[in-house]
This record gives C-alpha cells, sequence and structure tokens, in this order.
C-alpha cells in the first residue's frame, strides 16, 4: 500500500497546477460560480473545462470514471489555456476560442451546446468525481 500524501494522490499533485518556468496561467480556485463546457473522447465525457473571470481562473477537472485518458486530457488542455492567457484573454474568452478551435481526437473535444454554469468550483469537481 503507497504512502497517503497530505495533498492527496499522485494524480492529484500532478494536477497540482503551478507558474513552472515563469509559463502565465490562470488561477486554479474560484469562488462563485464558474462557466464550464464538456469535453468527450470516444468513451464519453472526460471532464469539465472551466472558467471564472471574476477570479480570472481557469483549469480542467478531469473525470475521475474516465480513467488516465481524463488525466491525460488534462494536461494538454492547461496547457492550451496557458497559451491564452500567455496573449492576454481573459478566462472566458479563452473557452469560447477553445470551442472554436479544431478538435483533438488523443484529448478528447469540446462537446457542441455543452456550456453551462456550475454554482461554485467545488460543485463542479464533485461532479467530476462522480
Amino acid at each position: 500500500m503507497g504512502r497517503r500524501h497530505a495533498k492527496g494522490s499522485v494524480r492529484e499533485r500532478a494536477m497540482d497546477h503551478r507558474t513552472v518556468d515563469g509559463l502565465a496561467t490562470y488561477r486554479f480556485t474560484a469562488d462563485g460560480p464558474v462557466q464550464y463546457v464538456l469535453v468527450a473522447g470516444d468513451e464519453g465525457v472526460l471532464g469539465y473545462l472551466w472558467a471564472s473571470d471574476d477570479a480570472d481562473a481557469a483549469g480542467f477537472e478531469a473525470r475521475r470514471s474516465a480513467g488516465d485518458e481524463a488525466f491525460n486530457a488534462a494536461m494538454a488542455w492547461l496547457q492550451r489555456l496557458r497559451e491564452h492567457k500567455a496573449v492576454g484573454l481573459p478566462p472566458s474568452q479563452a473557452i469560447a476560442q477553445l470551442t472554436s478551435e479544431p478538435e483533438c481526437p488523443v484529448n478528447g473535444r469540446i462537446v457542441p451546446a455543452s456550456a453551462g454554469m456550475a454554482p461554485s468550483l467545488h460543485v463542479l469537481k464533485e461532479l467530476a468525481a462522480a
């Protein structure tokens, strides 16, 4: 049995978002409502790409039941968010831009007309944990 760490599983620690090598990143926490879109792969929903302009925050919540495919997709979507932050887009505009970009068969695609609003990031994380 592996040693448990205070910050959670290896996956949770790997997705502990920090600025690396001076790369621009949105904040990874938000109070209040967050907008989101579904990201799906061939086997179903991989996770939720979310944004909060009020908090200058955006991220990807991988759906736990989607396993490694969702975790790998999260890394790619977070990189794409960093690219949009680097050119100065607010989080909601980054999501809108990503929605209009061509889909990636490896890391999933944004499901058309899947935009929603969660009352909080915590609620969205609970949804992803299901």
